[in-house]
């Protein structure tokens, strides 16, 4: 048989959640105890989060919340959902997660409540002056699968009126978040174990027929250099025309030949776990420029146009300067075999929100979505593998898969990310961001 909670203890336990006013404690029980149905209503999740912030704020006499969830990876904040004035803008924007309160209160497992942000040294500026909404005091708490696994955290913004937040809506905003949390790992869990059997199915079926491409591509340059060698070999042949061409083949061959074992290798050493960083500061014009001067001869071939967007203010990343050359040209590569002549590729550099994003973006074929997270994945080719065309710059041309692999395996070794946005017929944008470190000064 349950037994009743006694007066003394339903006192304590509104007292808890909204100090001396009985009332307000019994609204934020009941928002507490409707909870578990409001987030199973949809399976939706981020509209009944979003409903939830409405609440929230109301409950919380705030002017804005929001909940930020981590990227895979940890690295990135995610403005994940958002409730307010002003906020939309902000919305599935990123930062760095070790920036902020928000930051603070992730790493440390900890809730805060932050009456001044003025005064306090851990307040992120650069989001206020993203979205024009000043932020005068905060409350923060963290998302906690399970108590151990990270997952972001939850934060109301500026108490309307005189006031300040108060110790019971920290206490009632733990609650909150420890339900959501719930809610969204169980979400999380489901769409990934879906998401994930159907790339490992696929990415079983790829693994053999890419090994047919793999041979071709090795198979082609060593055919031509062994003909060519034995039309040489062989005397017969005088003139010292057929010679020259002969020889320009044979040099061809080998060069190929050559890239593909250096395109291994360098997948090779940028995929080991501990990939030594030579960090400098690069100035991102120079960097843009330089990369890009190198296509001269296949734009004019192909009738494309690279632009390279120059940043009107000096911008600088800390980095590889070499590991980023690299990354940058692959991402180039891509863009040019699969922009059709005529066609628009541009790169461009910005920062912003404690992080530096360097973009590709082409208006080719583009990239299915079902296709857009395996592409990072070694081998792993777009088409069918029975119409893979080999190829340096030609159009739908392609190698053996490890381009953007390479690419992501250089971003995340400087705690980095790269994402893709594509749609089919109308191009393709490939951006990788690199968070600033702190100590530069950011606000």
């Amino acid at each position: 048989m349950n037994s009743v909670p006694s007066p003394n203890h339903a006192s304590e336990v509104l007292s808890q959640l909204a100090g001396g006013d009985t009332l307000l404690g019994w609204q934020r029980l009941e928002l507490l105890a409707n909870l578990p149905v409001l987030l199973n209503s949809s399976l939706e999740l981020s509209r009944v989060i979003a409903r939830t912030l409405d609440q929230l704020r109301l409950q919380l006499e705030s002017e804005a919340a929001t909940f930020f969830l981590l990227e895979e990876g940890g690295r990135d904040l995610k403005f994940w959902a958002l409730g307010g004035e002003k906020q939309d803008g902000l919305r599935d924007q990123k930062m760095p997660a070790d920036r902020g309160i928000v930051g603070w209160v992730i790493e440390h497992q900890q809730s805060v409540i932050v009456t001044d942000t003025k005064s306090d040294k851990r307040f992120f500026g650069e989001v206020d002056q993203r979205s024009g909404f000043v932020t005068r005091n905060i409350i923060c708490v963290p998302l906690t699968a399970r108590g151990v696994r990270k997952m972001g955290a939850l934060q109301v913004l500026n108490r309307t009126g005189d006031r300040t937040f108060e110790q019971c809506d920290l206490r009632f905003l733990e609650q909150i978040a420890s339900q959501v949390a719930m809610a969204i790992e169980n979400s999380q869990l489901i769409a990934s174990l879906s998401q994930r059997t159907v790339e490992l199915e696929e990415l079983n079926r790829r693994k053999s027929e890419m090994i047919t491409v793999i041979v071709h591509e090795f198979r082609t340059p060593l055919h031509v250099i062994h003909s060519s060698a034995d039309m040489i070999a062989s005397g017969l042949i005088k003139d010292a025309t057929a010679l020259e061409k002969i020889g320009t083949t044979l040099k061809n061959g080998i060069s190929r030949l050559t890239k593909l074992v250096s395109d291994v290798s360098t997948m090779e050493q940028v995929s080991r776990e501990k990939l030594k960083i030579n960090a400098q500061s690069i100035d991102l014009n120079q960097l843009l420029e330089g990369v890009t001067s190198n296509y001269a001869a296949v734009l004019q071939k192909r009738e494309l146009t690279l632009t390279a967007n120059r940043i009107s203010l000096p911008l600088k990343l800390l980095a590889d300067e070499t590991l980023l050359r690299i990354a940058l040209g692959d991402l180039i590569d891509n863009a040019i075999r699969f922009t059709p002549n005529g066609g628009k590729i541009s790169v461009s550099a910005t920062s912003g929100l404690g992080a530096v994003e360097i973009a590709v973006s082409d208006n080719g074929i583009g990239i299915a979505e079902e296709h857009q997270k395996l592409i990072f994945e070694k081998f792993y080719e777009v088409r069918d593998a029975m119409q893979h065309s080999s190829g340096e710059y030609e159009f739908k041309s392609a190698g053996i898969g490890l381009g953007l692999s390479t690419v992501r395996a250089i971003v995340e070794a400087h705690r980095g990310s790269i994402t893709v946005e594509s749609k089919l017929q109308q191009g393709s944008k490939f951006t990788m961001r690199f968070p600033i470190p702190s100590s530069e000064g950011c606000p």
